[in-house]
């Protein structure tokens, strides 16, 4: 099943206050996708139904910490910078990336930030 599926069907079952389902389903998700905040957020809730505090805590801590770097990618990609400051903008992006578990865009970032280190400055 795919992860889009499995999330629809985690959404439907916690509408039916079906937790144990709904937190296998969210738990599907967060194997492929542990930088999705709503998967998160839901098994959050759930667990707390489900009467297990300290584990809803820790999924609740995760999604505002997703939320947070969310919002600092945001930030840093509307930015238009040159120079090092452009290069400090792809290694701050690729940290805020790596924070979510997407070492591949983050890798990525970071051999992008190399290629401008290593070009002479005034070549773009």
């Amino acid at each position: 099943m795919s992860v889009r599926t499995e999330e629809l069907f985690g959404l439907l079952n916690f509408d039916q206050a079906r937790w144990d389902d709904a937190l296998k389903n969210f738990s599907l998700v967060l194997i492929q996708e542990p930088w999705n905040g709503q998967a998160h957020y839901k098994s959050a809730q759930i667990l707390q139904e489900l009467h297990r505090g300290p584990e809803a805590d820790r999924h609740f801590r995760r999604n505002e910490e997703i939320n947070r770097l969310s919002s600092r990618i945001l930030e840093l990609q509307s930015e238009s910078l040159t120079g090092f400051e452009e290069i400090q903008r792809l290694n701050q992006l690729a940290t805020a990336y790596e924070g979510l578990g997407q070492a591949q865009i983050a890798a990525q970032l970071r051999r992008q930030a190399e290629y401008l280190e290593a070009k002479p400055l005034g070549q773009n």
